[in-house]
């Protein structure tokens, strides 16, 4: 960190700033004939930079750190080990994972008609929720500890590992227990002795991005995973506030391009969140992989009218195949393969050697006959 300092410093700044520096308790180097005071530092330090600003003779702060450095440390994606019978996936280059399920777990056999029908059209992850953060505390707030049973026992049914959500640090060992994968959520992405106590367990996390939080905010998150000992952490945009009511939130797919640039974070999109409505959502999750996605996340339910939460924003079933169908399509397009999962106990795929995106035949991207136009 570089402190600018003005020009023709008077001795008492000179003695203030040399004093201030030294009371930091870090390494500095002080050059007053170049108008400048150089900090020494191993990493970020905000609030050093914070004061440093106020400091007499102090023109401008210059950071010369990246500000996430273990964000940008991150090299590998994330490979899941699916628990018992469940499969395993790979979330990074040369792969499109599909992630399907419920809102909300609303009993073993209507999660069992939903998972099988997730699974037969080509999900590659199982989602649903058991602890429901909702606006109101009048909502379905989730089946909790019987929804999470419920979750790992069909989970384990149809062979597919799990993602669900956990809202309180107290829920995160029950959680780890069942789940393959923690989600945690939108409300939830700055709670920070809950990014502790899910990173300490050493679960792989799914963290969705806050509903009006920037992209340092959300970055500023995934550090605190790290920094707590996560290794496994993908990101999930789902939309941001906006001023517009016609849909729920704005999706931002600026930020999955804009990431890959910088990080090599694996990053989803969930456009149910994101849009609010259901003939949205398969067009959302198509352009989530034409942006470089490395995976979607939608809702499904296989009566959206009985559905106790997020009704209009579910697919319904007979959607499923249909959107699969573009997925793997685009999948091909990208010179990616949707999926890329294995039995339990499988090795971790060999990482590419090049992270450059083939581009033959991308001006005909969205020339092919798309399955979803077909008949209701």
């Amino acid at each position: 960190m570089i402190l600018i300092l003005k020009p023709e410093l008077t001795c008492e700044e000179t003695q203030s700033l040399e004093k201030l520096a030294a009371s930091s308790g870090r390494d500095f180097v002080f050059e007053p004939e170049k108008g400048r005071l150089r900090f020494l530092l191993e990493a970020p330090d905000p609030d050093l930079q914070s004061r440093a600003k106020l400091w007499p003779g102090v023109e401008g702060v210059h950071s010369t750190q990246e500000a996430f450095p273990l964000c940008k440390a991150k090299e590998e994606g994330v490979w899941i080990s699916g628990k018992g019978p469940r499969a395993s996936l790979f979330f990074g280059k040369g792969h499109l994972q599909w992630i399907a399920g419920p809102c909300s777990v609303e009993g073993t056999d209507r999660l069992r008609r939903i998972a099988r029908a997730v699974r037969d059209a080509g999900a590659t992850m199982l989602r649903g929720g058991a602890f429901k953060p909702r606006s109101s505390p009048y909502s379905f707030q989730g089946m909790g500890e019987e929804g999470l049973r419920v979750l790992g026992e069909i989970a384990d049914e149809v062979r597919l590992p799990l993602v669900t959500e956990v809202m309180d640090p107290r829920q995160v060992g029950r959680v780890c227990e069942v789940a393959d994968m923690l989600q945690i959520g939108s409300r939830s992405m700055q709670n920070f002795p809950l990014l502790t106590e899910v990173a300490r367990s050493g679960a792989a996390v799914l963290l969705k991005r806050g509903g009006a939080a920037s992209v340092d905010e959300f970055l500023g998150a995934v550090e605190y995973l790290f920094a707590a000992g996560s290794t496994q952490v993908v990101l999930c945009e789902r939309g941001v506030r906006s001023f517009d009511p016609s849909r729920r939130n704005l999706l931002d797919l600026s930020i999955v391009p804009l990431l890959q640039e910088r990080y090599s974070l694996p990053i989803l999109v969930d456009p149910s969140h994101a849009t609010g409505r259901r003939s949205l959502v398969a067009p959302m999750a198509k352009a989530a992989v034409a942006s470089g996605a490395d995976g979607v996340m939608v809702e499904v339910h296989d009566a959206p009218a009985e559905a106790l939460s997020d009704a209009a924003q579910a697919l319904k079933l007979h959607d499923l195949p249909r959107l699969g169908a573009s997925l793997r399509l685009l999948a091909q397009v990208e010179g990616r393969k949707l999926g890329g999962s294995a039995e339990a106990g499988a090795s971790p795929p060999a990482q590419e050697a090049s992270s450059s995106r083939p581009t033959q035949a991308r001006e005909d991207a969205f020339s092919f006959a798309d399955p979803s136009r077909g008949p209701a």
